[in-house]
């Protein structure tokens, strides 16, 4: 039964909200970053390396900023200019207030209103 639903029955994703903006980055050797933000103001993060951590928390709109509240790192994120594709945009992810360069991930989808 597994090769007919490999995630189960209950898609839990699907249960905790709309998704309003998904954002991923592929890193070298299979690792991976992807977060998204739901459409009650409810955000996770999963990043996979030799191993998966989950972020989860709630998040604020703040004229072009993302505020997070969460236990972990994040502080803030800001959808700017890609710096790898010119027509796209992506996400930046702070962890703190003076960071300046941030993470990148392209932006897959974003229906967010800011």
């Amino acid at each position: 039964m597994t090769f007919l639903r490999p995630y189960g029955f209950i898609d839990f994703d699907k249960l905790a909200g709309v998704d309003l903006l998904i954002a991923e980055r592929e890193g070298s050797g299979g690792c991976g970053t992807s977060i998204k933000f739901k459409d009650n103001f409810k955000f996770s993060q999963r990043n996979v390396c030799f191993g998966v951590e989950e972020i989860r928390g709630t998040y604020k709109l703040k004229n072009d900023t993302i505020f997070f509240n969460n236990e972990k790192h994040l502080k803030f994120g800001l959808v700017k200019p890609s710096s790898y594709e010119k027509d796209l945009k992506s996400l930046y992810l702070f962890t703190e207030a003076n960071d300046t360069t941030g993470f990148e991930l392209e932006i897959t989808k974003n229906d967010l209103v800011m």
